[in-house]
C-alpha cells in the first residue's frame, strides 16, 4: 500500500497526463487502471528510487494503457440507428413486437429469466443472489436466449 500511496500522491498529474494523449471521457478509468496494474505487477523498490517516484515508468505504462484502449475501441464500430438508418416509429414497434412474441414463445423459464434480466438491469450474480438461482445456470439459460434472438433475426 505504501507504493500506491507514493504514486497517488500524483493523481491529478496523471490525470492531465491521460488528457494530453487526447482522451476526455476515460481520462479517470485509464487512471484507475493504471493503479491495478502497478498494485499487481510493480514492487515498491522497482519504482522508487532513493525516495524519488520514477515519473516516467507511471508515463509509460499509462501510455500503453491509452493506446490499448484506443486499439480495442477501433475494433468496433459505432453505429446509431438514427444516424445511419431511416427507421420510422411504426417500424420500430413492429420489431419491437416481433421480438416480444419470439420471447413468449419460448420455454416459460427462459422466458421469465430472460425479461427479468433485460428489465431489472442486475448483473447475473446479483440475480443470482435475488433469485437463488445459480449464476452458472443463469449465465447458460440468457446465452441460449442470446444466441435464439440472434437466429432469430436472422431468418
Amino acid at each position: 500500500m505504501k507504493l500506491l500511496d507514493e504514486v497517488a500522491k500524483y493523481h491529478s498529474e496523471w490525470v492531465e497526463v491521460v488528457r494530453s494523449f487526447g482522451e476526455e471521457f476515460y481520462t479517470e478509468d485509464i487512471v484507475q487502471e493504471m493503479y491495478l496494474r502497478i498494485n499487481k505487477y510493480t514492487t515498491y523498490d522497482k519504482i522508487v528510487k532513493r525516495g524519488t517516484l520514477n515519473k516516467g515508468y507511471i508515463y509509460f505504462v499509462l501510455r500503453n494503457l491509452f493506446l490499448n484502449y484506443v486499439q480495442i475501441k477501433s475494433r468496433f464500430e459505432v453505429i446509431r440507428l438514427d444516424d445511419n438508418f431511416d427507421i420510422s416509429h411504426d417500424s420500430y414497434i413492429e420489431f419491437e413486437n416481433r421480438i416480444e412474441n419470439e420471447i413468449a414463445s419460448w420455454h416459460y423459464y427462459d422466458e421469465i429469466l430472460f425479461n427479468l434480466y433485460i428489465d431489472s438491469g442486475m448483473s447475473i450474480r446479483k440475480l443470482a443472489k435475488e433469485t437463488r438461482i445459480s449464476e452458472k445456470s443463469i449465465f447458460v439459460t440468457l446465452k441460449k436466449c442470446k444466441n435464439k434472438l440472434k437466429k432469430y433475426d436472422n431468418k
